[in-house]
């Protein structure tokens, strides 16, 4: 027989302090069964971020990271070989994030054409990593 735990949370709580004695939480791991709404959870969360209406006060980027991007190298042929020596992982959320911008997000949030150089000097406490496996 399986524990099974549940419970609702407002998602714009989720990385709330939970009370006095326990701080904010700064990563947070959600598993389930194929099909339960992990990635749209994802989806939901970069959406309404672009929008201007979630936690804009604690991220000034959301980055979804698909896993199975990050097994497909074809990727690494938009960098040149001393950048993938150097920092491979600020290349790969650079294409990340120039894969999901859309025009319309850039202009919105100012963002223009983002470089590696960007990515590299990015407060990395104020990214949002969404990392999303199979």
């Amino acid at each position: 027989m399986d524990l099974v735990l549940s419970w609702t949370m407002e998602v714009g709580k989720l990385f709330d302090e939970i009370d006095e004695g326990n701080p904010a939480v700064n990563s947070l791991l959600i598993l389930g069964r194929a099909g339960v709404g992990k990635t749209t959870l994802m989806h939901y969360i970069a959406y309404k971020w672009s929008c201007g209406e979630l936690w804009n006060d604690k991220f000034n980027l959301v980055v979804r990271v698909r896993l199975r991007d990050l097994t497909n190298v074809s990727w690494k042929d938009a960098y040149e070989r001393r950048d993938l020596s150097t920092s491979a992982a600020e290349c790969f959320m650079h294409h990340c994030i120039t894969v999901q911008l859309s025009g319309f997000l850039r202009q919105e949030r100012g963002l223009g054409t983002i470089s590696v150089e960007d990515v590299k000097a990015c407060d990395k406490s104020k990214m949002l990593l969404l990392v999303d496996g199979y």
